[in-house]
């Protein structure tokens, strides 16, 4: 079938226009693209920077956060234990018949530890505080008497070291250095006899106790 001229002409215009069309979306999609481009980087480097932000502000919130409920926490289950141990320790320093004898060392083995810290640092009265709870807590325990007793002898307190060395001596009788050092309160007590005793007894029982042998020597004028 033939177009008429007429008909012609309207598809040609119609083209035309359709041309025209697809011209100006071309532009449109031309500028619109590179927009489209910038937006999305902008959109991906925004989301980066509020992933950083979202985790910097986590760790804010964790380093504010942990300390405050270990307070909340801490301060009051510490101040509980902290209690019941006193309380603990009170029972057993009004009842001390009351606890088994290895619950007795295992309590009283702290404050013994803490006392020889506190005595080679020269803090001779915070070590006899130690020693002398750990003796309540445990008066089976040698090393609680014995090391009491090197305090008091440290202090010039002769008769008392000697009581808390017999305690030791009686709880262990092959303690030689207890015997060494009850030597040493006799002899500055001025007993120079039960002094000569002890520090024999104390090389009976190590032959090779340097202490005692020389304290031994010096008493009876290099002998």
């Amino acid at each position: 079938m033939t177009l008429k001229s007429e008909d012609r002409t309207n598809e040609f215009v119609s083209e035309l226009a359709a041309t025209q069309k697809r011209a100006q979306l071309g532009k449109a999609e031309a500028v619109l693209w590179p927009v489209s481009l910038i937006l999305a980087i902008v959109v991906f480097g925004l989301s980066f920077w509020w992933l950083e932000l979202g985790l910097l502000l986590s760790v804010v919130a964790a380093v504010i956060t942990i300390p405050t409920i270990g307070l909340c926490v801490g301060l009051p289950l510490g101040y509980f234990l902290g209690n019941r141990a006193a309380k603990h320790i009170r029972e057993i320093a009004e009842n001390p018949n009351n606890i088994s004898a290895d619950t007795a060392k295992a309590l009283a083995a702290p404050f013994i530890n803490r006392g020889k810290m506190f005595a080679e640092r020269g803090q001779y009265d915070r070590a006899f505080s130690e020693f002398h709870k750990a003796a309540i807590i445990d008066p089976n325990d040698t090393d609680a008497f014995y090391n009491r007793g090197l305090v008091y002898l440290i202090e010039h307190q002769y008769d008392s070291a000697i009581a808390d060395f017999n305690e030791a001596i009686r709880l262990d009788p092959k303690n030689a250095d207890a015997f060494n050092n009850r030597g040493s309160a006799h002899y500055y007590s001025g007993q120079r006899d039960q002094a000569i005793a002890d520090f024999d007894e104390a090389i009976r029982l190590n032959p090779n106790h340097i202490d005692a042998i020389n304290n031994r020597r010096s008493i009876s004028g290099g002998s």
